[in-house]
């Protein structure tokens, strides 16, 4: 007989044994901003499958909260990770009824607006999850130095180990707070968040003074995932000179992943850039379908321009009625709604209510998703169609948010 429950704070040590042998890792190094075994974690719960003969764990699934900040509204988010099972008892059924557990009580709490893993598509599909958002990948190689950076002065920028300097931490957390949409980065533990995974956070100076950070692949230092900048119109100049720094590596060419809403970073890398590709790389199940619409959306509003409408739905038997409206300035200068200007700087308002007109679609769980966040929704004739540029929704994470 299996027992399944809430992991006890004792088991720690068994959990991350567990963790270990089932994905052939050192846990309490690579995923150091939960598991390290001293000083500051990101905090996580865990629920387990034990043996009720043995007494021993064969099955836990862990859950990691975290805040998002979306356009200045916060997100209660939920990461859904370190999924295992021992090999010798997999088939069973163990990882679904810890995840359904999770589901059963979060939902019940009703404190969570979404839960986010990463991990394949169709494996998670089963519990409600679906591929959500995009990012852009930039690539950059001698062409470009050559040709669209060629008249780029880089002399001065120079690229070291983050963290290994008073302050460093602080600009990290500064230049993620600066972002229109990020995940809490609790400064405590900000450096064991960006060597996450096999990361390495290497700090950007010019004329050693720090300008900005990135974070990259610790085996393969042209695979770039991350980039913050204090002033983006440096981009150009730390494309060239980092470019350059990867010739010791034997590198002739680097990629750098963007979000979406870091719109003055996809500015520049897409003036200058080789090729860029639209990827996927988190999976998400809405638990509260007006907070997600409402944050993101408002976001997508201040990042490009939407076209002005209404949508009416009942998204897995939510209901949902958004509106988007330009705005215009009276002559106190408050903003007013007004009519389709077709100005690109022109504000907007986003409106969501929880009631959906009487005539309104009713969307599936699978279905609502994919309309609000998938990127192959625009060629499903089945779905409603919603005005340009509302969705898929900008949602992304950073390779060092996720869990």
């Amino acid at each position: 007989m299996t027992i399944y429950r809430d992991a006890k704070s004792e088991e720690t040590d068994e959990i991350v044994d567990l963790i270990n042998y089932a994905f052939g890792m050192q846990t309490q190094k690579i995923l150091a901003k939960a598991y390290a075994e001293s000083g500051a974690t990101l905090a996580s719960r865990h629920k387990v499958a034990v043996d009720e003969t043995t007494g021993r764990i064969i099955a836990s699934v862990g859950v990691y909260p975290q805040t998002m900040t979306v356009g200045g509204k916060q997100l209660n988010a939920m990461f859904l990770g370190c999924v295992c099972v021992h090999p010798r008892r997999r088939g069973e059924g163990h990882m679904g009824k810890l995840i359904e557990m999770w589901h059963d009580e979060l939902r019940a709490k009703g404190n969570t607006d979404l839960m986010v893993l990463w991990g394949l598509r169709h494996r998670y599909a089963h519990f409600g999850y679906t591929p959500c958002g995009y990012d852009y990948t930039y690539s950059v190689n001698q062409s470009c130095a050559k040709h669209a950076l060629a008249a780029v002065d880089a002399s001065g920028i120079t690229f070291r180990t983050l963290f290994t300097r008073d302050g460093d931490a602080q600009l990290a957390d500064q230049l993620n707070r600066a972002r229109l949409v990020y995940a809490e980065r609790p400064l405590p533990v900000i450096d064991r968040i960006c060597t996450y995974l096999n990361s390495e956070a290497i700090a950007i100076d010019r004329d050693g003074q720090s300008i900005g950070y990135l974070i990259r692949a610790l085996a393969d230092p042209s695979v770039v995932r991350e980039i913050a900048l204090t002033d983006p119109a440096d981009a150009p100049a730390v494309a060239k000179a980092y470019l350059a720094s990867l010739a010791v590596c034997r590198k002739d060419a680097f990629t750098v992943r963007v979000s979406p809403t870091d719109a003055a970073i996809n500015e520049q890398f897409a003036t200058f850039g080789e090729n860029t590709t639209i990827g996927c790389l988190c999976r998400c199940n809405v638990f509260d379908y007006a907070t997600v619409i409402d944050a993101y959306l408002s976001a997508a509003a201040r990042l490009w321009r939407l076209e002005p409408g209404r949508l009416s739905a009942v998204l897995d038997g939510q209901p949902v009625t958004v509106t988007v409206h330009d705005l215009e300035a009276d002559d106190n200068g408050r903003m007013i709604a007004g009519n389709d200007s077709g100005r690109a700087s022109v504000r907007q308002s986003v409106a969501v209510k929880r009631i959906a007109d009487p005539d309104a679609p009713h969307l599936s769980h699978m279905d609502a998703q994919d309309l609000l966040l998938g990127l192959g929704a625009r060629f499903r004739r089945d779905l409603p169609v919603a005005p340009a540029g509302w969705f898929p929704l900008p949602m992304c994470w950073y390779w060092p948010d996720l869990n």
